[in-house]
């Protein structure tokens, strides 16, 4: 071979290794040194780790839940949350056999209220003592909303409102997420 042909298979060979390292280490400059937002889809809050729920409902059927956790009395965040339980699901239409409705309270008297509620028809309702609540969320707020997954895990937190504009657009938020879990799930 030729000088001149050495030089030019050398370039090719280069050039094809510039081609393909460059990006290589490129992306992992990325990943290492976060250059960019990581894509999240979900609006809720994702629990990390995922919290039990069956120490707070071990009677749950294996569905998908959005549950309503409490252990204040019911005032008008609670009327709100059994208001964007509801929307929730009665806009799932035809997922709603998958999905159950739960509200978890502290005390007889707050049971009470969200029975007389409105929107107490589709719920059920329980009662765990504060222990049994401060056991399961540890260090993590207990009052919200929650998506619980068919294996009964809380896996995201929606915070409760004090006005009702900020209730719906919750609500819508907490649907796009449901819907898409629900989507991408075959158990529940």
């Amino acid at each position: 071979m030729t000088d001149q042909k050495i030089k030019a298979n050398r370039r090719i060979m280069l050039l094809l290794a510039v081609t393909f390292i460059v990006p290589v280490v490129l992306a992992k400059f990325a990943l290492e040194g976060d250059w960019f937002n990581r894509a999240a889809t979900n609006k809720g809050t994702l629990m990390q780790p995922a919290l039990d729920f069956s120490l707070l409902y071990p009677e749950r059927d294996k569905k998908w839940y959005i549950s309503f956790i409490t252990d204040k009395p019911c005032d008008s965040q609670c009327e709100l949350a059994l208001y964007s339980l509801n929307q929730v699901w009665v806009a799932l239409g035809k997922e709603q056999d998958r999905v159950n409705t739960a509200v978890i309270v502290s005390d007889n008297e707050q049971a009470e209220v969200v029975k007389q509620s409105e929107f107490a028809h589709h719920l059920t309702i329980s009662q765990v003592d504060k222990a049994t609540m401060e056991q399961v969320f540890q260090k993590e707020p207990i009052n919200g909303l929650f998506i619980v997954d068919a294996l009964g895990n809380i896996i995201l937190r929606y915070p409760l409102n004090e006005e009702k504009q900020q209730a719906v657009l919750k609500s819508r938020d907490i649907l796009a997420d449901m819907r898409k879990l629900l989507k991408l799930s075959r158990i529940g």
